[in-house]
């Protein structure tokens, strides 16, 4: 995406506003999601770019609809990703800003081109690990099926499977991370 900052540049203006859609550039050398994460649609960005003594700001705000699989129970699900950024870049071309060199846009012919920097962006704040719910049972250690969670503990969604697990066991309910060592691992640490 091209932003043609030619007001700000010849101090006409000092402030501008742009709203575009984004979708991730086809070069292989490009900002990448983590596994199981797409973009299920374009991202909507909205960016403010205004000049600030001399220096361009540029204020990203990003709405990115994310398809993922959770890391649990490789269910699709949708996740809607919203954040802010911002960038900077000399209005003088001068180099006399303050800031990594990361958080730097460059202004070429009078115009901003963050492409790179939104698909790094939404590449950061993308889940690492997905999940489709926090406490996501995750499949059957058995059958491989999903698990429904219910009042009791986890039970496989197959119903020619016998696994089930009571998250109460001996008077303590499991935390998930002691659920989890015990569908994944059959054991845990003394309760």
């Amino acid at each position: 995406m091209k932003l043609d900052i030619t007001e700000i540049m010849n101090r006409r203006k000092d402030r501008l506003d742009f709203s575009f859609d984004f979708k991730f550039p086809d070069s292989p050398d490009g900002a990448l999601l983590p596994a199981g994460v797409t973009l299920a649609g374009p991202a909507q960005i909205d960016c403010r770019v205004t000049d600030v003594n001399g220096f361009i700001k540029a204020d990203f705000t990003v709405h990115a609809p994310l398809r993922c699989v959770c890391v649990r129970c490789l269910e699709e699900f949708e996740y809607p990703l919203d954040f802010s950024f911002e960038r900077f870049a000399e209005l003088d071309g001068s180099d006399d800003l303050d800031c990594d060199a990361d958080e730097v846009l460059t202004v070429k012919d009078s115009a901003l081109f963050p492409d790179a920097d939104i698909a790094e962006e939404i590449s950061l704040e993308a889940p690492f690990r997905p999940l489709c719910s926090e406490d996501c049972p995750g499949l059957c250690p058995k059958c491989g099926k999903k698990l429904n969670e219910y009042a009791w503990g986890v039970k496989c969604a197959d119903t020619n499977c016998s696994f089930s697990l009571n998250t109460t066991i001996r008077g303590h309910h499991l935390t998930e991370d002691e659920l989890m060592a015990l569908v994944y691992h059959k054991e845990t640490e003394p309760l």
